[in-house]
C-alpha cells in the first residue's frame, strides 16, 4: 500500500526572465540635441551691435555733411557781401570747381570792393591791385626766359619747382608790378600757392600802422595764474612746478617784444 502523503506540495518557485541592466545614455554632442535657444541669442546680440554701429555712423555722416555745407555758406556769404553778377557768372563759367570759382572772384576783386576797404587802402596808401595770374620762367629764375605754356590764372595751383612770378596791375595806374618772384629751389617739397595769396599779401603787408590792443595791454599770464597753477591747483596727486621754474616762462615778454618790434618797423 502506497504510502499517504504527508502535506501539500510547496509550489515551485517563479521563473524571471533576466532582463539586460539599463543604459544610461549620455548626451550626444549632435547639434540636433542642442537646444535652439542657445544657437539663435548671439545670432541676434551680433545683428543688433552691427546695426547699432551702422545707425551711428549714418548719423555722424549726416551730421558732419550739414555743418560742411553750413561752413561753406557762412564763407561764401562773408567773402561774396555784393557779388558783381556778371563778373560771377564770367569767373564761373571759365571754373570746373565752386571752390576754385569762389577764389577766383575774390582775386579779382569781387566782394573786397567795399566803401570801408577802399577808403582803408586809401589811408594807408595801399594799392588797389588785381591779380592777372601766373608767369612761368625757364632757366629756374624769376628772370628767365617766358614759358607761356605753363602760365596759369590767379587760382592756379604753384607747385614746388617752378619758377616764375604772380603778375598783379594797380587799378589806378595800370601798372604792372611782379610779386611772390619764386626760383625752382625757393619752395620746400610739396609746398604749394596761388597767385590769389599774392593779392592779399601786397594789400597786408603796408598796413604798418596797425595796432593789436595786446601790445599795450601788458601781460596777460600774471592775470590768469590758474592756468599754470600758482596758487590755485593744489593736490597730493601731482606735483606741480612754479612758473618761474619753467624753460618757457619768459616766453610771453619775448612775444611781447617781436610785437613792439615789428609794430615800429
Amino acid at each position: 500500500m502506497p504510502p499517504a502523503p504527508r502535506g501539500p506540495h510547496p509550489a515551485p518557485p517563479m521563473l524571471r526572465m533576466a532582463q539586460p541592466p539599463a543604459t544610461r545614455r549620455s548626451p550626444s554632442s549632435s547639434p540636433r540635441s542642442t537646444p535652439r535657444s542657445t544657437c539663435v541669442k548671439p545670432v541676434v546680440m551680433y545683428t543688433g551691435i552691427a546695426l547699432y554701429a551702422s545707425c551711428l555712423l549714418f548719423w555722424w555722416l549726416a551730421m558732419r555733411g550739414d555743418a560742411n555745407r553750413l561752413q561753406v555758406s557762412r564763407w561764401s556769404s562773408s567773402v561774396l557781401p555784393h557779388t558783381n553778377s556778371e563778373l560771377y557768372a564770367e569767373a564761373s563759367s571759365t571754373s570746373n570747381s565752386v571752390a576754385d570759382t569762389l577764389l577766383e572772384t575774390f582775386a579779382r576783386g569781387i566782394g573786397a570792393s567795399t566803401p570801408e576797404l577802399l577808403e582803408l587802402h586809401r589811408r594807408h596808401h595801399i594799392p588797389d591791385f588785381k591779380c592777372i595770374g601766373w608767369r612761368q620762367t625757364e632757366d629756374c629764375s624769376p628772370d628767365g626766359p617766358r614759358d607761356v605754356g605753363r602760365d596759369m590764372n590767379c587760382g592756379g595751383v604753384v607747385n614746388a619747382g617752378a619758377s616764375g612770378y604772380c603778375l598783379l596791375r594797380d587799378e589806378a595806374t595800370g601798372q604792372e608790378v611782379q610779386a611772390m618772384r619764386l626760383s625752382c629751389t625757393s619752395l620746400r617739397n610739396r609746398t604749394t600757392f596761388k597767385c590769389s595769396q599774392a593779392v592779399d599779401f601786397v594789400r597786408v603787408a603796408p598796413q604798418k600802422h596797425f595796432k593789436v590792443d595786446i601790445f599795450q595791454g601788458g601781460r596777460e599770464f600774471v592775470k590768469t595764474r590758474m592756468c599754470y597753477g600758482d596758487r590755485f591747483l593744489k593736490s597730493k596727486h601731482f606735483q606741480l612746478t612754479p612758473w618761474e621754474n619753467l624753460p618757457w616762462h619768459n616766453i610771453e615778454d619775448t612775444l611781447l617784444d617781436y610785437a613792439r618790434d615789428a609794430s615800429q618797423l
